[in-house]
């Protein structure tokens, strides 16, 4: 179970670096047009309700805020779900 998890959190890290790098250019990094990110893993049959793994480039009180107004705004206008298996 052990390497299960080092593999999860790898994969995160790998996957926070690229949508990073992607989303960021040079100039934009250190400014007010930086983009982070936060990734979230789950048990997709069996959650219970919690995340197995969430990696994010910000800290534990910040990415609550973030959570929070996320939850807050899940069914306003500028929120868009993309179900699963959807290509854009």
């Amino acid at each position: 179970m052990h390497a299960v998890n080092e593999r999860w959190q790898q994969l995160a890290i790998e996957l926070g670096d690229r949508i990073y790098q992607t989303m960021n250019t040079a100039k934009m990094v250190g400014t007010k047009d930086e983009t982070g990110y936060c990734l979230m893993f789950f048990n997709a049959a069996n959650h219970r309700g919690r995340s197995t793994l969430v990696s994010s480039t910000t800290d534990r009180a910040e990415l609550k805020r973030l959570l929070q107004f996320a939850i807050d705004n899940l069914d306003g206008p500028k929120t868009k779900i993309v179900p699963p298996g959807t290509r854009q």
